[in-house]
């Protein structure tokens, strides 16, 4: 029932801010619901800080601030109302007679199939799936168990700096659903919560750009049919939370609400850094504006306020990345790592053509390698090289590439229909026939500066499309204004149609959440075997002798620096044929509807080699009866589902912390905590951790992992 608090203070909020003087029903709702939305988040935000600073983050602390947040709200929804319950029943009375203004039946037949094929199924799956994607257990929902154990949000001990630097605002999210609940069941209610929000969204700024009613609800489907948008509405990755607040970011600075367009900018950044650089020309837009059509008084009565919100909520988690890594943003090498060495015209130029060819990718091997092709005789024209460390994230070679997951997937429709949009629209202005207003165009304008801007600053990395998924959403309003104005309307009913149909493969066969058919039968149909395959899995494999493994030899390259190799985009349309059916003989797509499976193994779902292991090595523990274990990890080692599994199995008191890491984070304000453990899971085997031979009881080795029991509990850790 705890769970129920921040549920009810977000529906005070939301009577609070409906404002009866907005003309239309359904803007007055969606204008509530967001700013309701951005001052419950903010809650969450102070309401962690304030735990975390006493070491008070547990389920009665935490559910007593949102006690006492839920009786402000109701107080302040009273004070603001004539009689007792008035804004209730004001609210009430209003809503239950909401009704979409849309007269045509095709119309409506469209928004119950969206809100039945689509968004009920996600809901479902984010509700009753656990999660599984490889950042949500690396380091989304890990830092999450460790932030639960440590009772604070302070860096700690990891092998991962990443759990530390990321941006933490979607995890404070997860963190106040599962500290309540008691269970992971909401974590990906947060990035499904967002994807509602970014539609409501969508429909507002629709509005504010002067977009025809009649044509506002296929800028909702085109924004609801994204493919990463529909694979990220599942996962705690927070992607959608990020273009959430940068989506919000615009339409309060179309309207000019100062304060709450600081509020969006402030949390979006907490979110995701690339939320400042994919909003900065919209953000220098309405700043302009803003001076232009206001006196100084009344720019430094906003302005400063503004500022400091901005400050207040950044601040806190910059210094605590300062202090470990005396970085403002965090590791240092993250950083290098993933911006551009130069910022330079051709490299630029390049990233614009990358970031443009992963959304390209079709289950053809012919196709991509035409159109990578293609890119490369672009490049050499303009005498720019195709593989450039000082522009490719990792050395990455780009490729055109066919994904298929929440990290990978390109939004292939999306993209064609920009395309066509942006054709069109120039061709049509072009013979003066198209005369956007003036905000339409700034519009377009601020959109070609932030993918000029992404492009510039950052390398270019293949899960791109995941980073962009906001600007992506922006761009479904380009498309929606463009194509509006120059097809029927019957055909923008097709089109809208046509997405629905496209998105029902990502929403039913999604790899991670499957809920109809198994990953052979897709793979099989899309003639696409796996893109990457762990080093051990790769050489057991190739170790049989058949003549598969020779195929699988041939079309599979070694990545030493990542313990993994990658598909050959040269691999011939039959020789992909065989190496799905040899994948599939050694047990690689054996899964059933994730509706039918046990939790931990739709948790392991996308580490299915490694559920046996886990269970071994939790079956191991309780034998021995230990509850404190030490960690001797890999960085990007699927954590949580060992967190999961060890408190299901040896009670909620067990604890995991990690005994060699970093020398960086010793002094760590977590790390002067007193751990005494007796068994330590290492992805070394005993290499690098001293233990005498004669302290040592027992060592079990699985793949990837192995436990070592030690003969008498120690608090010894080890730095590098």
């Amino acid at each position: 029932m705890l769970i129920l608090l921040p549920f009810l203070c977000f529906f005070n909020l939301t009577v609070l801010f409906f404002d009866p003087k907005i003309a239309s029903l359904l803007v007055r709702l969606l204008v509530s619901f967001t700013q309701s939305l951005l001052i419950w988040v903010a809650l969450t935000y102070f309401i962690t800080e304030l735990c975390a600073a006493f070491n008070l983050i547990t389920q009665s602390m935490v559910a007593v601030c949102w006690l006492l947040a839920l009786i402000l709200s109701f107080t302040t929804v009273q004070f603001n109302s004539q009689k007792i319950f008035n804004s209730y029943t004001f609210f009430w009375r209003e809503i239950k007679h909401i009704r979409l203004n849309v007269n045509s039946l095709s119309t409506k037949i469209l928004l119950y199939a969206s809100a039945l094929l689509i968004i009920f199924p996600l809901f479902l799956l984010a509700i009753f799936t656990p999660p599984n994607n490889h950042d949500a257990m690396s380091y989304h929902c890990a830092r999450v168990m460790h932030w639960l154990q440590n009772q604070n949000i302070e860096h700690y001990p990891t092998s991962y700096t990443h759990q530390l630097s990321a941006t933490p605002l979607a995890e404070y999210l997860i963190l106040h659903f599962q500290v309540l609940s008691g269970y992971d069941y909401l974590s990906n209610f947060v990035q499904f919560g967002a994807m509602l929000g970014s539609l409501g969204l969508i429909l507002l700024i629709a509005k504010q750009l002067r977009l025809p009613q009649k044509h506002q609800i296929n800028a909702f489907i085109l924004a609801l049919t994204v493919p990463m948008g529909l694979f990220q509405a599942t996962s705690t990755q927070n992607d959608y939370v990020a273009a959430l607040f940068l989506l919000a970011s615009v339409y309060f600075g179309l309207t000019q609400q100062i304060l709450w367009l600081a509020l969006a900018i402030a949390l979006g950044g907490l979110t995701k850094y690339t939320v400042w650089i994919v909003g900065l020309p919209f953000y220098l837009w309405f700043g302009i504006r803003f001076i232009l059509r206001n006196k100084i008084p009344f720019i430094i009565q906003k302005s400063l306020p503004s500022l400091l919100l901005i400050l207040v909520i950044s601040a806190p988690n910059m210094y605590r990345n300062y202090l470990s890594f005396g970085n403002i943003i965090g590791e240092k090498e993250l950083n290098t790592g993933v911006t551009n060495e130069q910022v330079s015209l051709e490299n630029t130029f390049a990233n614009l053509i990358h970031n443009t060819s992963n959304h390209l990718g079709l289950p053809s091997a012919k196709y991509n390698l035409l159109i990578d092709e293609g890119i490369h005789s672009t490049l050499r024209f303009f005498h720019i090289s195709q593989n450039s460390a000082a522009r490719n994230y990792l050395g990455i070679v780009p490729e055109t590439t066919f994904g298929f997951t929440e990290d990978t997937v390109g939004n292939l429709w999306t993209g064609w229909l920009l395309l066509l949009a942006v054709v069109v629209g120039a061709w049509q202005w072009a013979m003066g026939k198209y005369q956007p207003t003036t905000s339409q165009k700034l519009f377009y304008l601020c959109m070609i500066g932030s993918y000029v801007l992404f492009a510039a600053l950052l390398k270019w990395q293949p899960w791109h499309p995941r980073l962009q998924l906001g600007q992506t959403l922006l761009s479904t309003l380009v498309i929606a204004l463009i194509l509006s104005c120059f097809f029927s309307t019957r055909t923008m009913l097709i089109i809208s149609a046509t997405l629905i149909m496209c998105a029902l493969p990502i929403v039913f066969i999604n790899k991670s959440k499957p809920v109809i058919y198994p990953e052979y039968t897709v793979r099989k149909l899309t003639n696409a075997p796996n893109e990457r395959i762990e080093k051990r899995l790769f050489e057991q494999m190739a170790a049989n002798g058949k003549p598969e493994a020779l195929v699988l030899v041939k079309n599979y390259e070694h990545r030493p620096d990542l313990y993994l190799y990658f598909l050959r985009p040269t691999s011939t349309p039959r020789e992909r044929e065989v190496l799905i059916d040899f994948f599939d003989k050694n047990g690689l797509y054996k899964n059933q509807s994730i509706m039918n499976m046990t939790r931990n193994r739709a948790l392991m779902l996308n580490r299915k080699e490694d559920y046996q292991t886990f269970e071994a090595l939790t079956d191991t523990l309780k034998k021995y009866n230990i509850k404190n274990i030490g960690l001797n990890l890999l960085a990007d080692f699927t954590e949580y589902p060992l967190w999961m599994m060890t408190k299901k199995k040896l009670g909620r008191d067990a604890q995991l912390r990690y005994i060699r890491y970093p020398s960086i984070l010793k002094n760590t304000p977590n790390s002067a905590t007193n751990f005494e453990y007796r068994a330590v899971v290492s992805s070394f085997g005993n290499v690098f951790l001293n233990y005498p031979k004669n302290q040592i009881m027992a060592h079990y080795v699985w793949p990837r992992v192995s436990l070592i029991i030690l003969k008498s509990p120690t608090n010894q850790v080890f730095t590098y």
